[in-house]
């Protein structure tokens, strides 16, 4: 009976296998990625140009650290940087995407606030450009 079972469900049985195994390779793979030190940038649309306002390695910082980020002379954001990831927990916008969207250590997940035009992208230390 066991073996009749196999026998006719024998593709089924390889395709499912192979499906598992490709997905713990892009587990393992995903996981490599988001042990990278980060990077955290700010950025701010000012007069319709971006410019980078701060850079913060989260690496460096302690668990459940607290950072007011100034976006100018009139706007304060609150930033909280815990276990190599940082959230929005105070921002003076309407609708308060930036806060709901909560903690990021993933580089393809940004914060962006539309309402006051800025965005803090994560990138790995290693892309990082130089400047001199």
């Amino acid at each position: 009976m066991v073996k009749s079972f196999f026998k006719n469900h024998l593709l089924e049985i390889l395709l499912i296998s192979i499906i598992v195994i490709i997905s713990l390779v892009l587990i393992l793979i995903f996981n490599k990625r988001s042990k990278e030190e980060l990077i955290a940038r700010v950025y701010y649309n000012k007069d319709g140009e971006t410019i980078i306002l701060q850079e913060y390695d989260l690496s460096s910082y302690d668990s459940n650290t607290i950072i007011e980020c100034k976006l100018n002379d009139e706007v304060t954001i609150q930033l909280e940087i815990s276990n190599n990831s940082i959230r929005v927990i105070e921002a003076p916008c309407k609708r308060k995407v930036c806060i709901a969207t909560g903690y990021t250590s993933n580089p393809n997940k940004p914060i962006i606030c539309l309402d006051l035009g800025y965005s803090i992208v994560l990138v790995a230390k290693s892309e990082v450009d130089l400047v001199v």
